[in-house]
């Protein structure tokens, strides 16, 4: 009975509600009674179960009641020993980060610091891998405050812990290795020269001496985002001392990470340092001896001579040179294939740019051939204008006169309206496009107001959509 109730006690917390357990002392007296029970007999299960409801025991209870009357149980989670206690601290690191945000920043440095460090340097490699899974979160709390001293000495403390917690890892568990690489990512925030060379370099130079390919691709990356996120010179010297141990390393594998971190900084850096730094080490790597190395350089021989240079002719030349080599003495047909492969796809790209550069030639002889011709067609404008002002001149003085002479029509007809009144004027008559308006001192005994201008014939159109010409 005791066993299923410590078993349900998360269910029971959350269906009962933090507000009944304040108003009824007595009910939370009687689950605190039966937790405390359950850790004193020690029964079989017991830290499982209750380290599985942690969280609810946690955020009912609220922080000041736990910490007063239940703490007993996290004390009891690590330094239990019975054949349950590493699957119990296992459970207890997965839903550690959420009592830690429950906690806050204060009360978390105070209670929690001790058994964060015990899980993550514990014995059993099940319990770190557990811890590493939202490890950044248990950080971000534990890194909120950095202007304090406490919180100062808690990186100082995390960053001497990490070589240990990689030493029980690297010969165990790759996986747990690859996440613990992996989680590194955030701690490079707080990095400093002597945490890189005291913490991290060791990790580095371990991990890449004995820590299979996958594990080798995280370092290499953390390597390239070293490289470009600080500028300070003892962190770049080390680490160009290390890629230059890789790429002059007994071991074909270290060579082949060597030609995986070059293509890593490709994306971080720019191509001038690149070239003076990894460029003659990763060509010189093309006429390696061993047929893996020779393969990746056949799979980074493309990268390689995108970030060339222009002005690198001869490094240019060089690659093709190498893959030609690969060809022709490599005894391997799938690395002979490799090779055809990717010298086609150069030679195709090198087509392709002496095919963007005819065209574009042909562009610019059109251009200059349109700028010849529009600057022929305005001196031909030119010299016709010369001839023609003459002309001009005599057309203005034939118009001149012929105006003179509609002018003296139109005054001649007004004067005659004007003298004979009695004489009816026809609806149909056009008015003058010259002269005065004519106007009638009283309107028609139809109404029409001789002032206004008399009404367009309609316009006919065609099927077409076009106006035909109308006929008057």
């Amino acid at each position: 009975m005791l066993k299923a109730t410590v078993n349900n006690i998360g269910r029971v917390l959350v269906g009962i509600g933090r507000e009944k357990l304040e108003k009824s002392k007595e009910l939370g007296a009687l689950l605190q009674g039966i937790i405390k029970s359950a850790l004193e007999k020690d029964i079989e299960g017991s830290g499982v179960s209750l380290a599985k409801n942690l969280p609810a025991i946690v955020s009912i209870y609220g922080t000041k009641v736990f910490i007063s009357e239940l703490f007993k149980i996290i004390e009891k989670l690590m330094s239990a020993k019975n054949p349950c206690a590493n699957l119990a601290r296992a459970i207890f690191a997965s839903c550690f980060h959420e009592i830690v945000k429950q906690f806050g920043f204060n009360l978390a440095i105070e209670k929690l610091r001790d058994p964060f460090f015990s899980l993550l340097t514990d014995s059993s490699v099940q319990v770190i891998d557990a811890i590493l899974t939202h490890i950044e979160i248990t950080l971000q709390v534990f890194f909120s405050q950095q202007k304090q001293e406490i919180c100062a000495s808690f990186i100082s403390d995390y960053f001497s812990k990490l070589p240990q917690v990689h030493q029980k890892i690297i010969s165990k568990s790759w996986r747990t290795e690859a996440k613990f690489l992996e989680k590194l990512d955030f701690v490079l925030l707080y990095l400093t020269p002597e945490r890189f060379s005291t913490s991290l370099m060791p990790i580095f130079k371990a991990t890449l001496s004995s820590s299979p390919r996958e594990c080798k691709l995280k370092v290499c990356n953390l390597l390239s985002q070293i490289l470009s996120g600080f500028c300070q010179n003892p962190i770049r010297i080390e680490v160009h001392s290390l890629a230059k141990h890789l790429a002059k390393s007994a071991s074909y594998q270290n060579r082949i990470s060597y030609l995986e971190f070059v293509c890593s900084v490709m994306k971080r850096m720019s191509k001038h340092y690149i070239r003076d730094n990894f460029l003659t080490s990763a060509l010189a790597l093309g006429e390696d001896k061993v047929i893996g190395v020779q393969w990746k350089f056949c799979e980074v021989s493309i990268k390689v001579k995108k970030f060339l240079l222009p002005e690198d002719f001869k490094n240019h030349d060089r690659v093709a040179l190498i893959l030609e080599k690969i060809y022709k003495t490599t005894k391997s047909q799938s690395l002979k294939e490799k090779a055809e492969s990717v010298l086609k796809k150069l030679e195709a790209k090198n087509g392709h740019k002496n095919g963007e550069k005819d065209k574009d030639e042909e562009l610019l002889m059109r251009r200059e051939r349109e700028i010849q011709r529009r600057e022929m067609m305005q001196m031909e404008d030119c010299k016709r204008g010369e001839t023609n002002t003459r002309g001009k001149q005599s057309n203005k003085d034939l118009l001149a006169k012929k105006g003179n002479s509609r002018t003296r029509k139109a005054t001649h007809l007004v004067s005659s309206v004007t003298t004979t009144t009695t004489t009816p004027i026809l609806i149909g008559m056009r008015k003058p496009s010259t002269g005065p308006v004519m106007r009638r001192q009283e309107s028609d005994k139809f109404g029409l107001d001789w002032a206004k201008p008399l009404p367009r014939p309609p316009q006919k159109v065609n099927k077409r959509g076009d106006l035909a010409k109308s006929k008057i």
